[in-house]
């Protein structure tokens, strides 16, 4: 890893592996860092197919054992902790955070029908998975992250479940970034909604999701 002073602009290597493959597939050398500390290194197949993940029913996380087996491995060491529990009327959420990061969602206990809950909690899940992932993935790529995270919008009834998860970040580069990422539920299905589930702007149902039609439709 090469860092430039920014005052001098020299760079400098701030630490290094050095390794050999061996005979028996695994790796080993060294690892040293340019204040004079220095481990020995012995790296080994990571056996993902034996990991037990405990999300693993969710589509995201078949999509990273796939993709990428080290957000996999990463999330699957994921712990929760419950924080507090609300009632309101028909509902009662529970709050969760995920250990070592500063990312929490509600999952909903009571409300809507028993028989939904599970795909509704999946869906708040992923969102808690992914958005927990991201902060780690944030906060250890740069010396001085920062990785602001609330939740709000909230809103629930019989029919509906909506939420707004809003983050400001820095993990590098020129300036920090925004974003906000939206979830609306069927609170009477389970199933994610989308915009054209609402409300759509043509006397007929709109062109497959995906499309060119559909994204000149959705700019429109």
């Amino acid at each position: 890893e090469k860092v430039t002073d920014e005052k001098t602009g020299k760079e400098d290597t701030v630490e290094q592996f050095v390794l050999k493959q061996n005979r028996n597939k695994t790796w080993s050398g060294t690892w040293k860092n340019n204040k004079g500390k220095k481990y020995e290194v012995v790296l080994i197949d990571s056996g993902i197919a034996g990991i037990k993940h405990p999300y693993a029913s969710l589509p995201i996380i078949q999509k990273m054992k796939k993709d990428n087996p080290y957000d996999y491995i990463r999330t699957s060491l994921f712990t929760t902790n419950l924080d507090s529990a609300k009632k309101d009327g028909n509902y009662i959420l529970e709050y969760y955070h995920v250990n070592k990061t500063n990312v929490f969602t509600f999952l909903v206990k009571e409300g809507p029908p028993k028989k939904v809950l599970g795909k509704i909690n999946d869906l708040l899940t992923t969102c808690l998975i992914d958005n927990a992932n991201a902060y780690l993935s944030c906060t250890s790529t740069v010396t001085k992250p920062d990785f602001n995270y609330t939740i709000g919008n909230i809103f629930y009834t019989d029919n509906v479940i909506s939420v707004v998860y809003s983050i400001d970040y820095y993990c590098g580069g020129a300036h920090p970034d925004n974003t906000d990422i939206a979830l609306n539920i069927n609170a009477r299905t389970g199933d994610e909604l989308q915009l054209e589930d609402v409300l759509h702007l043509v006397d007929k149902n709109p062109p497959p999701a995906g499309s060119d039609a559909w994204l000149n439709y959705r700019d429109s």
